[in-house]
This record gives structure tokens, sequence and C-alpha cells, in this order.
């Protein structure tokens, strides 16, 4: 399951835009001009912004505060409630039309949904279960992952199969 196209839009636009700010008071890349531009950068470069952030989340009050991109109500609102995001290392154990079942090292259950891709699509069935870290935010009543995953090199063996099946009854 995936956002709808002017929900995946608008948490793109939104998310960069936070992103940008953030990479403007860090002071990361200052040759980049504008949240399109931040938009462009590869993922890596972005991965230290990202960083940035969740490790410094009274950005994201500051941000809203300051509004600089003059966003409306809503849309702070949903800024604001990223405040409550969980990173965690996950075990992305397997996707359902409702979403894609991620459990935390708290052994919480998560249904992840895609944002403009499905999480199938970027971890198919076949690779899984995988172990990925990520960043869990909550956007408009559904969790979805802040767009970057970043997997381990683990493969599981035959057993965790058994292992699934009999945690899952």
């Amino acid at each position: 399951m995936t956002l709808s196209v002017e929900d995946g839009k608008l948490f793109y636009e939104l998310m960069w835009k936070l992103l940008y700010y953030v990479n403007q008071k860090r002071g990361f890349y200052k040759d980049v001009a504008s949240w399109d531009e931040y938009a462009a950068f590869p993922a890596e470069k972005k991965l230290k912004v990202r960083d940035a952030l969740w490790k410094n989340t009274e950005l994201i009050e500051t941000y809203v505060q300051e509004n600089p991109d003059v966003l409306s109500d809503d849309e702070l609102a949903i800024i604001r409630k990223w405040r409550d995001f969980i990173k965690d290392s996950f075990f992305i154990l397997r996707h359902l039309k409702k979403g894609s079942i991620f459990i935390g090292k708290d052994n919480r259950v998560y249904a992840v949904h895609g944002i403009q891709s499905p999480l199938d699509e970027v971890i198919p069935s076949y690779a899984l279960p995988q172990m990925a870290e990520t960043i869990l935010l909550p956007f408009k009543g559904q969790i979805i992952y802040d767009g970057l995953l970043s997997g381990y090199s683990v493969h599981f063996g035959g057993g965790i199969s058994k292992l699934k099946a009999r945690n899952m009854m």
C-alpha cells in the first residue's frame, strides 16, 4: 500500500523543505539555493542532513515556528507530528495489502506504507525477511518511512521461516 499520489508529493515536498532548512541551519551544503535543488541531491548527501535532523529534533519546532516556506496550518501540523518519529533497526517480515510488516527491537509491530512506490518494489518479497534501519513517521493517520532505508547484509536461513510461522500463529 502507498500514499495517494497527492499525499506522496506532499510528503516529499514537506520533507525536502524541512531538510533544506536543516541544511541551511547546519551549513553542510552551502551552494544549495532552494529546496528543489536539495531534492535533486543524491541519497548519500541527503543522509547527512537527515541524520542531523533526527539528532536535533528541536529543528522541527524551530522550522514550524519560523515557517520560512509559508506553509498552511495543516502542513505545519503534519511536520510537527514528525517529532514522534521512531528510529530503529527493523525486521521487515512481509508485505500485505494494508502495509508492510516492520518489527522493531522492542518487538512492536508496525504496518508501514510506501510513499510513492509500494515497499515490495523497494524490497521484493523474495528478499524477505530483511533487516533495515529507517525512520518511521506519522503521516495523515498512517505510518510511513522517511524515504531512506539502509539495509543490512544479513541473510536468514530456512529456520527463520519456521520461527516466523510459529510466532505469527
